[in-house]
């Protein structure tokens, strides 16, 4: 994935940046590319009948995600 669609953070938050200022740095927690393969993997497990590979599973919700993240940026 390019750092474009790869770097986006899912939940943004504020913090006390080096100025000491609220606000004046993002810090983040997961990426939407993170976020979006959490969400796949949840229904790939939520809806198998048979054993799935954690392996296959991660691998295939991370192309999954890659996908979304794609089709975001048109």
């Amino acid at each position: 994935m390019t750092s474009k669609t790869n770097d986006v953070c899912a939940f943004p938050s504020q913090s006390l940046g080096k100025s000491g200022i609220l606000g004046d740095e993002l810090t983040q927690v997961i990426t939407l590319r993170d976020y979006f393969a959490g969400q796949v993997i949840s229904g790939i497990f939520a809806s198998s009948n048979t054993s799935v590979l954690y392996k296959d599973a991660s691998e295939d919700a991370y192309l999954q995600a890659d996908a979304m993240l794609k089709e975001r940026i048109k």
